[in-house]
């Protein structure tokens, strides 16, 4: 295996761990810790999509323009997954910045659930990219 697709595994890697961490923090009730474990989620299977096409930034207002260059205005992700991703990155900004933000249980599992599916939309195009095969 070469070193871009351990790279982008630990990326995926790195989405997983942050949902599960998303996952904890709402059963606990920390509000605004779960929104920023869903968000880096959406940042680090990005970040592994993004390696695919030898792409990456250091900066995540870069990492979500290329997203959507790369992946929403080419159209192999549907528009919705880009709305995903930048409700995602407002509510972060919100949950870090903002004193007291609102966020509800049922609003975070609903995001919680759509998380589990973009994982699994993402990590069914790294598959289809080579990225698990021998």
């Amino acid at each position: 295996m070469n070193d871009r697709k351990r790279i982008i595994r630990q990326w995926f890697r790195l989405a997983k761990e942050a949902l599960g961490d998303a996952e904890y923090n709402l059963q606990g009730k920390r509000f605004k810790t779960c929104v920023n474990r869903l968000y880096y989620a959406v940042f680090y299977a990005a970040s592994a999509l993004l390696l695919t096409k030898g792409l990456s930034s250091g900066k995540h207002e870069g990492i979500r323009k290329l997203f959507h260059r790369e992946f929403i205005k080419t159209e192999i992700l549907d528009v919705h997954w880009g709305q995903f991703y930048d409700k995602s990155y407002g509510d972060r900004l919100a949950a870090d910045y903002r004193l007291m933000p609102r966020f509800t249980f049922s609003y975070l599992d609903e995001r919680l659930k759509k998380m589990k599916q973009f994982l699994r939309l993402i990590r069914k195009y790294l598959s289809s990219e080579g990225v698990w095969k021998k």
